[in-house]
């Protein structure tokens, strides 16, 4: 019980994802989303200034995928 607690509040930073050059390695933040999701997570800090924005755009093509291969869109 404790634990679905801390899920409620746990958050994933996206001020610094791996990176591949000057570009975002969205293989990468892909399964690393998808592993916090399968967890039961749910909340991501994201803003505009984290990478220039690219933090951004990363987390939306994460949600997106799997919203796609979901069947929810």
């Amino acid at each position: 019980m404790y634990f679905d607690n801390v899920k409620k509040n746990f958050g994933f930073g996206m001020m610094r994802l791996p990176m591949k050059g000057d570009d975002v390695d969205y293989d990468q933040v892909n399964l690393m989303v998808d592993r916090f999701l399968e967890n039961g997570f749910n909340y991501f800090d994201t803003a505009h200034g984290y990478l220039d924005g690219k933090s951004e755009i990363a987390i939306r093509k994460c949600l997106v995928k799997g919203m796609k291969e979901a069947n929810t869109l």
